[in-house]
């Protein structure tokens, strides 16, 4: 589990990074607040009555993305989502993001809380803006909010591995999972077969990743329409 600690400024938090790395991001960051012409880059929402407007806006980014047209993983699209937007909202606990390029939304991040941890649920990005980093910038501005706001003291980055997550995290946690099974024949089997699978799952990812082809598959599977 990957997270950063809110402390100190903003400022102080990017000397996390190497000289190198931050002068890039900064770069890009500046580079497309460049190209807005005086409009805002980006946008928070954390008022129940702004909630509906967020909504359509992430709802409409999300069915473009892989998450959502390959792994039906995108943003929830049902009212009762909605009623618990403002309800998180209401209690000061929603922070939904939305990156405009000229006015046109073009990446979102949907936040929630919980004391004083800021949990980074759902993102997304169209999928014809990948050349710019959206969801890089973005989450530069989401940090830049989060440490100038003062009132949460962690982002939580959730489970599972993730190139922007290593990168932007100023903490790390190992999470184990322990499953209890009874021990019939048809378990054991299942259970085998699963952990045979993940073994050649996790090889072929290193195989793919030695050669320099995974992040190009995972770009070919991003592009795949529904």
């Amino acid at each position: 589990m990957y997270s950063v600690a809110v402390h100190g400024s903003f400022q102080e938090y990017l000397k996390k990074f190497s000289s190198k790395a931050r002068q890039n991001l900064t770069r890009s960051v500046r580079k497309f607040s460049d190209r807005q012409e005086s409009q805002a880059a980006y946008e928070v929402y954390t008022e129940p009555h702004q909630m509906a407007v967020f909504y359509a806006e992430a709802s409409a980014i999300s069915r473009q993305t892989y998450q959502a047209r390959l792994l039906k993983a995108g943003f929830p699209e049902n009212e009762s989502f909605i009623t618990e937007m403002c309800d998180l909202a209401s209690r000061g606990m929603a922070r939904g993001y939305l990156l405009r390029d000229r006015g046109k939304a073009i990446a979102f991040a949907w936040c929630t809380g919980k004391g004083t941890c800021l949990t980074y649920n759902t993102i997304g990005y169209l999928p014809s803006e990948a050349s710019q980093s959206p969801g890089t910038i973005l989450l530069y501005h989401i940090l830049d909010d989060v440490f100038s706001s003062s009132k949460f003291s962690v982002i939580d980055f959730g489970n599972g591995e993730a190139q922007y997550k290593s990168m932007f995290a100023t903490d790390r946690k190992e999470i184990v999972s322990v499953y209890f099974f009874r021990m019939t024949f048809r378990i054991v089997v299942l259970v085998w077969l699963h952990w045979w699978m993940f073994r050649f799952s996790d090889f072929s990812g290193h195989l793919l990743d030695r050669f320099g082809l995974k992040a190009k598959i995972k770009k070919m599977l991003r592009n795949i329409k529904s």
